[in-house]
């Protein structure tokens, strides 16, 4: 192979080129190590034992003769230890590195319990390598921060939307909302209507972790995820536990938090209870209360594993008026068993269905009433044979999506009554394979080959009755019936390497393939009303094209750990991405707040990212930061994206006490009505402070967290409002001081 011709130096070289490794290397002088490695009796080779520098652990395997070869950098004398299966370890104390080292290692009888070792996966595990990321809510409660989006947006290539609405949407490098797929606890949190998942509503204490993939490899998630998805989980109901919480604004007193949760276990039936209500004035007058209830029942068998949950969301939005509209509301019942088939395996079956409403009539010449209905079903199977992994499964998903509109002329007493039921039901299969190869090189201990495929059909029904009246007087009905089929295809390949060089630990990969995504419900529903509206062309009009994508990322991750240094452990990785498209899908707005969806003939996305983590005092001290630079093709195609975003945490936990300074960074941007420049932000910085005390007084837990966001500036951020006529401020990110407070009772100390 190829890959067997490569070089220490060429490594070195490619490394050099795509990243500065030197910044965590050391000058010092660099002594080889090596040795051999037999068994004590027969005097034969061993192959594959371990050899590890013991202060240091740089280690390395022995080859089919026996021998090894690691490079030293540090002080003799040293001690290296060797290890394998089945045999008892020997260490040597090195005095002089040109001298071979010789291990007898002696066999050995192993006698152990039998125990069950659960590791868990994550869920990026079975997916094409790319740059995935995830985090644990418990550091993130212990610097009171309450929502999911605060912990999303200090990710790289994150940006979240606020509007005033209190909607909270989130795109990944450039990318549309509509094209990140977010899922809770396997439920699709996305909206037919739009295509775009509200994440306001998620109590943090109720979430166990948040992970998030980057970019168009998620083949396993559906079609048309050119950003990427977000992944949140539930903590888990397999202990007794008990949790309160409530967050109160020092600032303003509107500005709450409240809510609890509990699991109680009793044999192999598992039950867990979530509640929580957020209270939030995101332009300082519109007061929005999100209300969240999260019940789940689990029941644990040996051969088999059942889960039902029902999410209940509801939202109201009172004005300054005093007028309360109670128009947006969410429940999902959502199902997963688990079990075991002779000859085939464990196979699991995941469904949801998820309903959805929603009332409007925020503009005075617009009314809406909608109806969301979504259902989803998986049925899958991870293989694991030899050096292949994967998973494969199938899928199929049913929107329907019911929706009224009435709109009125701002210039006129022409009124038009808008009726539609649209519909999109999608079956196919998908599947991601890899092949791993061990090798006995230090330098390449590990290639993966990766192949993912998905292919589905897709029928889309279309049926819209639009009647016009002038005044009172009813003037036509246009009636238009549609339907159409196609196939949506996602490819992707890449390959992962892992090794040791220099005595860093390295992860390289690179994937590229294409994604096909078909327009959204609303996007047809839209393009529909403005060709009979506007253009009056009847039923005499095209359909909006799919949306087609090739992506292209690299991607080099370094990281190293130390035992007997200030710095315990520093990670230093940056991608470099490309997203071209075809027939990309982006927005004009016309006269009466209709909004008309086109086809972009060509378009591109290109970017940079740079991430950095490290663990000083002892792992006290955690700083992690990131950069990203955009590239974008024109700006009415991705309006409203920064070129350039950063974010910096510094994380300082010491005994019971902890504190986080938190920067975010977003570069110039220009907000875009009707592909004119309405206005452009140089930059827009927000800097949030947190201290938190946590004790712990035998099982019961309590933390307490006092917050400033916007610390160094009382500047507000502009807002980017759904109608796309006005433009907010984001009261919500301006200087306010926040106290929260949890307690917890667990049965486990």
């Amino acid at each position: 192979m190829v890959i067997h011709n490569f070089t220490k130096n060429k490594y070195i070289g490619i490394f050099h080129l795509y990243f500065f490794l030197y910044a965590i290397s050391f000058c010092s002088a660099q002594e080889e190590l090596k040795g051999f490695a037999f068994d004590a009796e027969t005097k034969k080779p061993l192959i594959g034992a371990n050899i590890v520098v013991e202060d240091n652990k740089i280690g390395t395997i022995t080859a089919a003769d026996g021998s090894f070869s690691v490079e030293w950098s540090g002080p003799f004398p040293v001690s290296i230890k060797s290890t394998y299966i089945g045999y008892s370890e020997n260490e040597i104390k090195v005095l002089d590195p040109s001298k071979t080292i010789l291990f007898y290692l002696k066999r050995t009888v192993i006698q152990v319990e039998t125990i069950n070792i659960i590791k868990e996966k994550k869920v990026s595990d079975n997916s094409i390598s790319s740059n995935t990321e995830i985090i644990t809510m418990k550091e993130s409660e212990m610097r009171g921060i309450r929502d999911a989006t605060e912990i999303l947006q200090e990710m790289a290539s994150v940006n979240i939307t606020t509007t005033a609405w209190g909607k909270q949407s989130i795109n990944i490098r450039g990318s549309n909302a509509n094209e990140v797929a977010v899922f809770l606890d396997g439920a699709k949190l996305n909206r037919s209507i739009d295509g775009i998942a509200d994440l306001s509503f998620i109590d943090i204490s109720s979430i166990k972790n948040v992970e998030i993939i980057r970019g168009g490899s998620s083949i396993l998630f559906g079609p048309g995820n050119f950003g990427g998805v977000v992944i949140l989980s539930s903590r888990d109901t397999r202990e007794n536990k008990i949790n309160i919480h409530h967050a109160l604004g020092i600032s303003d007193k509107s500005d709450q938090d409240i809510g609890g949760n509990f699991n109680l276990m009793v044999g192999p039936i598992l039950f867990g209870s979530n509640y929580s209500q957020k209270i939030r004035m995101y332009d300082g007058r519109t007061k929005h209360i999100s209300q969240y209830n999260n019940n789940a029942i689990n029941f644990d068998y040996p051969n088999m594993d059942l889960e039902y949950r029902r999410m209940v969301i509801l939202n109201d939005i009172t004005y300054p008026s005093g007028f309360t509209l109670n128009a947006d509301n969410m429940i999902i019942d959502q199902g997963d068993v688990n079990f075991k088939v002779p000859l085939v395996g464990r196979l699991n079956l995941n469904g949801s269905i998820k309903k959805w409403t929603w009332e409007d009539d925020f503009f005075s010449n617009l009314q809406r009433r909608i109806n969301d209905h979504t259902k989803l079903l998986k049925l899958e199977k991870e293989i694991a044979f030899k050096g292949l992994s994967g998973k494969i499964q199938v899928e199929q998903e049913s929107n329907n999506y019911i929706s009224y509109q009435n709109i009125a002329d701002s210039y006129s007493e022409r009124i038009w009554v808008d009726s539609a039921k649209l519909s999109r039901h999608d079956f196919g299969y998908s599947g991601v394979v890899k092949y791993s190869v061990k090798t006995l090189n230090q330098e390449i201990q590990n290639i993966r080959w990766e192949f993912g495929l998905r292919k589905s059909n897709s029928v889309y029904n279309h049926k819209q009755t639009i009647d016009n009246y002038n005044g009172d007087k009813f003037v036509k009905n246009t009636h238009l019936s549609r339907s159409n089929k196609n196939q949506l295809f996602s490819f992707r390949v890449g390959s992962h390497l892992q090794g040791i060089i220099m005595d860093k630990n390295y992860e390289l990969f690179f994937n590229q393939g294409f994604n096909y995504r078909p327009p959204t419900l609303n996007d047809q529903l839209l393009w529909n009303t403005y060709n009979l509206i506007i253009n009056k062309n009847g039923d005499e009009f095209l359909n909006l094209n799919q949306e087609y994508v090739s992506t292209t990322e690299l991607s080099l991750k370094v990281f190293q750990k130390y035992d007997r240094s200030l710095m315990k452990y520093l990670e230093l990785g940056a991608a470099v991405f490309r997203n071209n498209f075809i027939d990309k899908i982006y927005y004009e707005q016309f006269e009466n707040n209709i909004l008309n969806p086109l086809n972009k003939s060509q378009s591109w996305i290109n970017g940079i990212e740079i991430l950095l983590k490290s663990k000083v005092l002892n792992n006290h001290l955690r700083i992690n930061s990131s950069l990203t630079l955009l590239s974008l093709s024109e700006e009415i195609i991705f309006p409203n994206r920064p070129q350039l975003e950063g974010s910096a945490n510094i994380i300082l936990n010491w005994n019971s006490f902890s504190g986080s300074i938190s920067y975010l960074y977003e570069g110039r941007q220009n907000y875009l009505i009707n592909g004119i420049r309405l206005d452009e932000l140089k930059k827009i910085k927000n800097t949030n402070l947190s201290i938190s005390y946590n004790r712990s007084f035998s099982k019961l837990h309590l933390n307490c967290s006092y917050i400033i966001r916007n610390l160094f500036s009382d500047d507000i951020t502009i807002m980017n409002r759904p109608d796309f006529q006005m433009i907010d401020f984001d009261y919500y990110d301006s200087n306010r001081k926040l106290f929260s407070i949890k307690i917890s009772y667990n049965n486990q100390k």
